[in-house]
C-alpha cells in the first residue's frame, strides 16, 4: 500500500464518525462503532454489541475486496473502536445524552486507549488490510481476531471475554 492509498484509507476510516446518522443510538448505527445500541428500546448486552460490531467488520471486509476504499475504511474504523475503552460494547445514547463532560471522557478514552489496546488495534488492522489487499477476507475471517464464528453466532466465553482478543466487554 502506497502513501496515497494510506491517506485515502485514513480519510475513509476517520470519515465514519462524520457521516449522516453514524452517531445514532440504534443497533445499526452503533455496530459500526462496536457499541451497544437500542434494539426495541433496550440496549443490547456488551457481548451482543461486540458480536454485532464484529459482524459489521466482517461484512465490510467482504465488500472491500482489493479496492481499499470506503468499505475497508469502515472496517478499520470499527477495528479501532473495538479496542477503545469508550467502546467495547458500551451503551450509546448519543453525545447529547452524555453531555460535555461525558463527551470529553469519551474522546479522551478514544485518543489515549492504552498501549495494549493500540497494539491490538494495529495488529488487527494490519491483518484486515492484508486480507483486503489479497482480494479475500478469508485470511482475516479465519484469524483469532474474528470473534464471531458462523456456527455459533458469537464466541463469548463464560467470563464474558471474546475469544482470541483479550477483550472483556465492560
Amino acid at each position: 500500500m502506497g502513501f496515497t492509498d494510506s491517506l485515502k484509507l485514513a480519510w475513509n476510516a476517520m470519515a465514519v464518525d462524520f457521516r449522516s446518522g453514524s452517531q445514532g443510538n440504534d443497533a445499526a448505527a452503533t455496530a459500526q462503532h462496536v457499541m451497544s445500541g437500542l434494539n426495541a428500546g433496550v440496549h443490547d448486552s456488551a457481548s451482543v454489541a461486540m458480536a454485532n460490531g464484529q459482524r459489521f467488520i466482517n461484512s465490510q471486509l467482504a465488500a472491500a475486496g482489493a479496492e481499499n476504499g470506503i468499505s475497508l475504511g469502515n472496517a478499520i474504523h470499527a477495528i479501532g473502536d473495538k479496542y477503545s475503552p469508550a467502546h467495547q460494547g458500551a451503551d450509546w445514547d448519543g453525545f447529547s445524552a452524555i453531555g460535555i463532560l461525558g463527551t470529553l471522557k469519551h474522546v479522551f478514552a478514544d485518543t489515549f486507549p492504552g498501549l495494549e489496546n493500540i497494539s491490538g488495534a494495529y495488529s488487527e488492522s494490519r491483518a484486515a488490510i492484508e486480507a483486503a489487499r489479497g482480494g479475500s477476507p478469508q485470511p482475516y475471517l479465519n484469524s483469532p481476531y474474528n470473534i464471531v464464528r458462523p456456527s455459533t453466532g458469537s464466541s463469548s466465553g463464560a467470563d464474558g471475554s471474546l475469544s482470541g482478543t483479550g477483550i472483556t466487554p465492560k
